[in-house]
């Protein structure tokens, strides 16, 4: 690992557990064991090192979601739905730090006033919004999910597991044990009637 990933996967760790305006760059070079004038030889500054960090959380959850739709044979559209809602919860436990980095409020606060943010910002939730809509299509086209407006089934689907991702990452609520419930109402409410009853 080079020095610069060193920094970027250390100032993750401390924005996302502390946040971003309770971390400084004085803790960041303390806790990888250098002085703090190296920081700034690899970055201008601490919110430039947050929008380095973001492009990498962007990356790398893309690049996981690719790879398991990639490898993913869902039956029909109603199927590839609950595959990605059940990625969507999976991620967010196996990228604990980053998921917890994402829903803390600076970086939405940052993205109001830095458009280099807001884009990183919205290519996520954009890129969860367009395999959400595919699927839908999908299962309409099959014959698996009912008429429904994509677009906006799509933000609602999105809207209800980032929130509830939200509440088990802060320690609000705990979701374990209710991923297939919360799988199970996603079907329930996109599903056709008649295979709804089986």
């Amino acid at each position: 690992m080079s020095y610069k990933d060193s920094i970027i996967g250390t100032a993750m760790a401390l924005f996302a557990e502390n946040g971003f305006k309770d971390t400084s760059t004085a803790d960041i070079a303390k806790s990888i064991g250098s002085a703090e004038s190296t920081l700034f030889h690899h970055f201008k500054n601490k919110e430039e090192l947050l929008l380095k960090i973001l492009e990498r959380v962007q990356r790398d959850i893309v690049r996981e979601v690719e790879s398991h739709l990639h490898d993913a044979e869902p039956e029909n559209g109603l199927a590839m739905i609950s595959g990605i809602v059940g990625l969507f919860f999976h991620l967010s436990e196996a990228k604990r730090v980053e998921f917890l980095l994402l829903f803390r409020n600076y970086p939405y606060q940052l993205a109001n006033v830095n458009p280099t943010c807001r884009k990183i910002i919205e290519s996520i939730y954009d890129f969860f919004l367009g395999i959400i809509a595919e699927a839908l299509i999908k299962g309409q086209q099959d014959g698996s999910i009912r008429e429904v407006n994509v677009q906006k089934q799509a933000m609602v689907i999105l809207a209800m597991i980032t929130g509830l991702t939200r509440f088990d990452i802060f320690g609000i609520m705990t979701l374990a044990g209710y991923h297939q419930e919360i799988i199970d109402s996603c079907q329930r409410m996109l599903c056709r009637e008649y295979i709804c009853e089986d």
